[in-house]
């Protein structure tokens, strides 16, 4: 059986494939699994390693966390993470982080399409996630951010972040300079 497309149908998927192999995948670890990987052979084999590692047969979403990531990622979901709570501190660690870690573009990407779905549920409300199959976990993170950032300033974010991902592909970026700086106005705006 190949992986759905839509992101909660591929969890629920997950959840199917670790049950075969005799583990317990709570919903949470899938679809962190899923935001990040999005090849199904990779997905099968991530499982397998985490079955493994899994002692009790559980793989909570801490497990993936710890195992499934690399420095960069963990320090992707912790600027996620402080993006949505409107954490400052937060943020600019997990920035000095990833700078040190490369490519600015994959969090860019990262960071747009978490902007996107906060900007769609707070311009459109809460059927803005059921159509655009954000997973719970997803629709909780767009819920808090269209709390503490709100419309106009979600929609003047996701526009900017198209711009700099535009001009990063054209050559004609910022870089990390150009992100942080968006980042910074971004977060010295948020309602805390």
């Amino acid at each position: 059986e190949s992986a759905p497309y839509w992101p909660s149908a591929r969890a629920r998927w997950l959840q199917k494939i670790a049950r075969e192999k005799g583990a317990a995948m709570d919903f949470a670890a899938a679809e962190l699994l899923v935001e990040w990987i999005e090849d199904e052979e990779e997905l099968r084999a991530e499982t397998d390693k985490l079955r493994a590692a899994a002692g009790n047969g559980r793989i909570t979403r801490e497990l993936v966390a710890e195992l499934s990531m690399d420095e960069g990622g963990k320090a992707l979901l912790n600027l996620l993470g402080a993006l949505a709570d409107c954490s400052v501190s937060g943020a600019l660690k997990a920035l000095k982080d990833l700078r040190e870690d490369g490519d600015v573009f994959p969090v860019l990407s990262a960071v747009h399409k978490r902007v996107r779905g906060a900007c769609m549920v707070a311009c459109l409300g809460e059927g803005a996630a059921g159509a655009l199959t954000l997973t719970p976990y997803q629709t909780k993170i767009a819920r808090s951010m269209a709390s503490h950032y709100g419309r106009t300033l979600l929609s003047a974010w996701l526009a900017e972040l198209l711009r700099l991902s535009w001009s990063e592909r054209t050559g004609d970026g910022a870089g990390w300079d150009g992100f942080e700086a968006l980042t910074c106005a971004v977060l010295s705006r948020a309602r805390r």
